[in-house]
C-alpha cells in the first residue's frame, strides 16, 4: 500500500538491494540482475527478476535457511564497509 515514489522509497529501495545483493551475490542466481539493476540498486527490479526466473526455489530454500543473526551479520559487515569506504548509510 505504500507509494514506489519518494524521498523514503528512493532510501529503501537502496537499502533493501544492497541486503537483496549480500545474499545473492555469491550465489547462482546472481546472473539475473542486470547490470542496469545493480547500477541503479533497484531493489523491486531485482525482485522482480529474482522472482521470476527458473532458480525461483533457491530463494524459497535460502528464505528458510536464513537466520535472524546472519542477517544482522551481514548488516553489520555492510555497514562497516560503507564506514571504510567513507560511504553514507
Amino acid at each position: 500500500m505504500a507509494p514506489l515514489i519518494g524521498a523514503l522509497y528512493d532510501l529503501d529501495n537502496k537499502c533493501v538491494y544492497g541486503i537483496i545483493k549480500l545474499l545473492i551475490l555469491e550465489g547462482p542466481v546472481w546472473v539475473y540482475i542486470t547490470t542496469d539493476v545493480d547500477r541503479t540498486k533497484n531493489c523491486r527490479a531485482s525482485w522482480l527478476a529474482l522472482h521470476t526466473n527458473p532458480l525461483r526455489w533457491y530463494i524459497t530454500k535460502m528464505s528458510t535457511q536464513f537466520t535472524f543473526e546472519h542477517f544482522t551479520g551481514i548488516l553489520t559487515k555492510a555497514y562497516n564497509d560503507l564506514g571504510h569506504y567513507g560511504e553514507s548509510y
